[in-house]
């Protein structure tokens, strides 16, 4: 078995692609002078290739490189040896003399491609695997190895859209329905003083179809130079509206208004984010301007290499009832959280975040409608390609409010799971469409505020301008 062979065999986890097959260049039958002692020496390499011992495998290559450079055989080996190895520039190296050999080699492009990607040269990344699916025999390149490339460049293209500067916008329309809307009761008969009631209609669970849309502009500056001490850093701020409508009689809406901005500044390798916000909720129901909000945030976050991310953030808010003055209410919440991309092809994005929450009216007789809280929400997504993705979420959230209410002899205490999966697909570089399916469930030791949920969405989003 020829020492290609048995590389394509045991190597070639990044794309199953085979050096010997139909779609690979032949090599030459041309022996170079040296070729006698490249067979040699790839016939010692042979049990370490086969143990994927690619440290071993450099090692012994490795003093032979003066001598067998342009061999094409051997750069293929030890390009890729030292790639695993983690030796990146001399892998860089020897891959591009082999492919100066093999131009059309599918292989070789890939790998090359690969260690661009990880180093961070998106340009030389994309423009190698795009290459790769433009080869004259890329009709034969199995279907994994394709999907493989797509979700490379899937990833690349997300890293583009975090770099692009200037002005962009976006807008999104949903459309979906709400079996419980009002997060009402869906229990026949409660229990009040230890007495058992119907609830009436206002209080049982009501379905109804929603709508939202939203709107939003976003600018990324430039980084700054000279001497101002903020070399690399870069500004963004984004404003955005979202117009909630639930359908049944039209009779409540949302409007929720917000302020961005941020400042990025690459710290040797350690990327880190301030990130500031304001926004402004308001809800209507029947004609009625029921509800105000105001709040403002802060966030922190810091990058461990190219893919892992640690944020913390603390968020402080106003709840102005226009029709119920007593309920007037301050919120604060302080999260933690982690978020990774993993994979070679970045196709997997998961991460968690904890919350702890607080709100209490300030007027006394309401306390018992104020509550602090801890979350924990887990999330995962994986790209099967280039254009289609499935992300699934966990969340959980004890809640304990702040005193006995007097209509239950009791003091109120919420455990609520909600558990969700989207599938998104991505028509163009500019839309995307998904289909969203949630499950809540609300366990409460007061019976009228146990209650389920589920919920459907489909929603397309278009990006404007760049």
């Amino acid at each position: 078995m020829r020492i290609s062979t048995l590389l394509c065999a045991v190597t070639l986890h990044l794309l199953p692609l085979c050096i010997s097959t139909s779609w690979a260049q032949t090599p030459s039958s041309t022996q170079p002078a040296h070729a006698t002692t490249w067979l040699t020496l790839s016939q010692s390499i042979r049990p370490a290739l086969a143990a994927k011992a690619w440290q071993e495998v450099f090692d012994a290559l490795d003093p032979h490189e003066i001598d067998l450079a342009g061999e094409s055989e051997f750069d293929r080996v030890f390009g890729i040896a030292a790639a695993r190895s983690g030796h990146i520039t001399r892998a860089v190296m020897a891959l591009e003399r082999a492919l100066d050999q093999a131009p059309n080699d599918a292989v070789l492009r890939a790998e090359l491609a690969n260690l661009h990607f990880r180093g961070g040269e998106n340009r030389l990344a994309r423009d190698l695997f795009e290459s790769v699916l433009n080869l004259p025999n890329s009709n034969t390149i199995p279907d994994d190895a394709q999907r493989r490339i797509d979700r490379f460049l899937r990833a690349l293209d997300e890293r583009q859209r975090s770099l692009d500067t200037g002005w962009s916008g976006w807008t999104s329309l949903s459309y979906g329905h709400d079996s419980n809307v009002n997060s009402g009761t869906t229990l026949s008969t409660i229990t009040l003083a230890g007495l058992p009631f119907t609830p009436s209609a206002s209080l049982q669970a009501t379905p109804s179809s929603v709508r939202k849309t939203q709107i939003g502009a976003r600018w990324l500056g430039s980084a700054f130079g000279g001497d101002t001490g903020l070399n690399d850093c870069v500004p963004q701020f984004e404003a955005n509206a979202q117009f909630n409508d639930v359908l049944r009689n039209a009779d409540f809406s949302q409007q929720i208004y917000g302020l961005d901005g941020a400042w990025v500044c690459p710290q040797e390798g350690r990327q880190r984010e301030w990130r500031w916000g304001l926004n402004y909720n308001q809800a209507h129901q029947g004609g009625t301007h029921l509800r105000d909000s105001y709040g403002v945030s802060a966030q922190h976050a810091w990058y461990s290499g190219n893919a892992s991310m640690w944020m913390t953030s603390l968020q402080y808010s106003e709840q102005k009832y226009l029709t119920d003055t007593a309920r007037n209410a301050p919120r604060a919440t302080a999260q933690a959280g982690w978020v990774s991309k993993l994979g070679e092809e970045e196709a997997w994005l998961t991460g968690f975040t904890f919350s702890l929450n607080h709100e209490m009216p300030r007027d006394s007789a309401r306390h018992h409608m104020g509550y602090h809280s801890a979350g924990l929400q887990a999330y995962a997504r994986y790209h099967l390609n280039r254009n289609w993705s499935v992300l699934t979420l966990l969340s959980t959230e004890r809640r304990s409010y702040g005193a006995t209410d007097l209509t239950f002899l009791s003091r109120r205490v919420d455990q609520d799971a909600t558990q969700s999966l989207s599938l998104n697909y991505r028509i163009n570089d500019d839309s995307q469409l998904s289909l969203s399916w949630s499950d809540q469930h609300n366990q409460s030791n007061q019976s009228l505020y146990g209650f389920k949920r589920h919920m459907w969405l489909l929603n397309w989003r278009l990006a404007l301008g760049q």
